[in-house]
């Protein structure tokens, strides 16, 4: 029976069967004992996860039913707090901006039955650009018997209407509210 090796500076080198035997048991051995802490640092993390998750669905809750508040008394008091401020209002906590942004294209994730039915159309083609990729201004830019073939593929034409909040402490913009609607020709 053979010893149990528990260092690399443990194996002779004997340049022989019994060194490559034994260093190839002590990496067996290295890797074992690294899996087990890898597996017990991801216990951990998903312990921590699920006790932080827990706790913060209460909040997560109250946020949105705030959300929703914050949405509904911006949307109805809309002409009131333009007169009032303007498109942007800076509070000390957060600053809140009403924002149009121009007609444009609203596509689903895969455009491929879109792209399809133009390379098929007579004339659809100069509504691609070739990798083929949609040109999107184009698109928004057609007729309305385009747009309205396109609808039923997911595609949508119109304006947005979008309202974001960003509080001083956050990097990006919280969107409150994004509604589109049609652009009137």
């Amino acid at each position: 029976m053979s010893k149990k090796l528990t260092t690399l500076e443990e194996i002779p080198a004997s340049a022989n069967f019994d060194e490559l035997k034994a260093l190839a048991k002590r990496r067996r051995e290295l890797l074992a004992g690294i899996h087990k802490l890898v597996e017990a640092e991801k216990v951990a993390i998903d312990h921590a996860k699920s006790r932080r998750a827990e706790k913060a669905k209460p909040l997560q809750k109250e946020l949105k039913n705030l959300d929703i508040r914050l949405t509904l008394l911006l949307r109805g008091r809309k002409r009131y707090f333009w007169a009032r401020f303007g498109k942007t209002i800076n509070l000390p906590d957060a600053t809140i901006r009403y924002r149009t942004d121009a007609k444009s294209l609203d596509t689903p994730r895969d455009t491929s039955v879109i792209i399809n039915f133009l390379r098929h159309m007579r004339g659809g083609n100069r509504y691609l650009t070739w990798t083929p990729s949609l040109n999107r201004d184009a698109i928004s830019n057609s007729s309305v018997s385009l747009q309205h073939k396109l609808k039923p593929l997911g595609a949508w034409v119109g304006r947005h209407a979008i309202i974001t909040i960003k509080m001083t402490d956050d990097d990006q913009p919280t969107t409150l509210d994004r509604r589109r609607f049609p652009d009137r020709h």
